[in-house]
């Protein structure tokens, strides 16, 4: 006989699964949940908290990540599937978006101005708890999210200028820190 704590447990595991998956996708594409959020109108915090677990998700919440990504139901939920690499990925959600009419890829792989990246990614992380020069900066927007800053500088003077950073003139490179106006995650 099996009790409802078997039924639980497949369902705990299961959202796991999803979980990581939906967050493994975002990754490989080299997205900040601030763009995903940015271009599907999903809620930063919804897709947040599904990557991390902290949620039961619904299939309202849910299903438009699928689609969004560009999956099937029964290719996303095949969990024993190994997903497929960051190109095929790319490809798979730029057809879904072109057959549906919708032109979100566009928007989706365009590099967002730095001065955002600085506002709603970078700052709130925590990613300038430590200095750091321009060029620190350019390489971890190449490596963390595929974007091309050739000229940073003048968007972190700018976060400067607000309060979001504090920059080290004494430094050589020059460095820049979390500022006293520095912006908090998202909630």
């Amino acid at each position: 006989m099996i009790n409802s704590l078997f039924y639980y447990n497949l369902s705990k595991d299961s959202s796991s699964k999803l979980s990581d998956k939906m967050r493994s996708i975002r990754e490989a594409l080299k997205l900040s949940i601030h763009t995903v959020s940015r271009v599907s109108g999903i809620q930063y915090n919804t897709i947040d908290r599904i990557e991390k677990l902290k949620v039961s998700a619904s299939v309202e919440t849910i299903f438009p990540l699928i689609f969004f990504y560009g999956f099937s139901l029964s290719d996303f939920f095949d969990f024993d599937k190994q997903l497929p690499s960051a190109d095929k990925l790319k490809a798979q959600l730029i057809k879904f978006h072109k057959t549906n009419g919708s032109d979100a890829y566009l928007k989706l792989f365009k590099d967002p101005k730095l001065i955002d990246l600085l506002e709603e990614e970078l700052i709130p992380s925590g990613y300038f708890k430590i200095s750091r020069d321009v060029a620190e900066v350019q390489q971890h927007c190449r490596d963390t999210y595929g974007y091309h800053y050739p000229s940073a500088t003048g968007s972190l003077n700018t976060a400067t200028e607000k309060g979001w950073l504090i920059k080290d003139t004494e430094s050589s490179p020059m460095r820049y820190k979390q500022g006293p106006n520095a912006p908090k995650g998202k909630k």
